[in-house]
């Protein structure tokens, strides 16, 4: 007798049972709704509510059925963080592909930036002193080997680079081609009669490069400063 069906509904869910109640006694249909229902130790379990007005005899009265939807909204927040976490993967993945895409990029330019240093490197470096070679030389097969020489190292130039050209641009050919000389430990009289010049003119020479290497004030020996760029 002291029996209230209003116990069952948890309190935030009581006012929206009131009123679908009352329009049930109005003869109006209401439709299925969720809320919440308590337990006799207030464990609460969300339910949806499918409500009916049906004939008992000469009365009417409320035929009411209650689905337990807990296995229900477990699933959907079960769902909810899957779908979550993979935007958050999706997100990570994203950015570790822009990085990828960048680095892909920067490479690809120091790529080109390399082939156009190989490029440059051998013509101020290397062919002159082939050409050098070739005029003094008076025999045929000689020649020839340097010629061949001479188309390997063209052809060598897109995989291979010089690290004083990159370094400094300001260097003139015949400026550069001084420097390989001196890296490779050639003394400045040996240069100078490669080139056809003084040795004072070498001299020269030398002076300009510790210059553009920013060394000119400096104890430091240029042979030693040439090989740490390479």
């Amino acid at each position: 007798p002291t029996f209230n069906f209003m116990d069952l509904v948890a309190p935030e869910y009581r006012a929206l049972t009131i009123r679908n109640f009352k329009m049930h006694r109005s003869r109006k249909d209401v439709p299925s709704y969720e809320y919440e229902i308590l337990t006799k130790d207030k464990t609460r379990i969300p339910a949806i509510i499918s409500t009916k007005l049906i004939r008992m005899g000469s009365s009417w009265a409320i035929l009411g059925i209650v689905t337990d939807i807990s296995l229900l909204k477990r699933t959907q927040r079960s769902l909810t963080e899957t779908a979550r976490q993979l935007e958050e993967q999706k997100r990570i993945l994203e950015q570790k592909n822009a990085a990828l895409q960048e680095l892909i990029a920067n490479i690809q330019t120091e790529r080109l930036q390399v082939k156009k240093d190989v490029a440059r490197s051998a013509e101020t470096l290397i062919l002159p002193l082939l050409q050098k070679l070739k005029a003094r030389s008076r025999d045929a097969t000689d020649r020839r080997l340097l010629d061949a020489l001479e188309s390997n190292v063209r052809d060598l130039t897109a995989s291979l680079g010089s690290a004083i050209i990159s370094q400094v641009s300001s260097l003139s050919p015949r400026e550069a081609e001084v420097c390989n000389m001196i890296r490779t430990g050639m003394p400045s009289k040996d240069i100078a009669g490669i080139l056809g010049v003084s040795p004072r003119t070498v001299d020269t020479y030398r002076n300009r490069i510790r210059k553009k290497l920013n060394i000119a004030n400096q104890s430091v020996n240029l042979l030693t400063h040439l090989q740490s760029l390479y």
